[in-house]
């Protein structure tokens, strides 16, 4: 059984495995042999490995510092949107 989904996939099915994750768009600034370097909207710039094609320019999402998927500008704005209008209080931010 999934420890993610309570569900039990078909043998063989990957794609019938679900979990809740959340990830942060970045944008691609370098691509060497060895790593892809990317920076979130708010952030210092990361180093990440890629199983996927990317090139500079590129907004892409991570997972473990593997990037897994590339999305849209406009994918990336409205996630980044969701993300900085959370209705929860920024840390250190608390109300009291």
């Amino acid at each position: 059984m999934s420890r993610h989904s309570g569900i039990q996939p078909e043998a063989g099915k990957i794609e019938n495995l679900f979990c809740m994750c959340l990830t942060i768009p970045k944008k691609v600034t370098a691509v060497s042999k060895d790593f892809v370097e990317a920076k979130p909207a708010k952030g210092p710039i990361e180093k990440l490995s890629a199983i996927i094609d990317v090139k500079k320019g590129d907004w892409v999402l991570s997972l473990n510092n593997v990037i897994i998927k590339k999305i849209s500008k406009k994918e990336a704005a409205e996630i980044n949107q969701l993300t900085s209008s959370s209705k929860y209080p920024k840390k250190g931010k608390e109300k009291r």
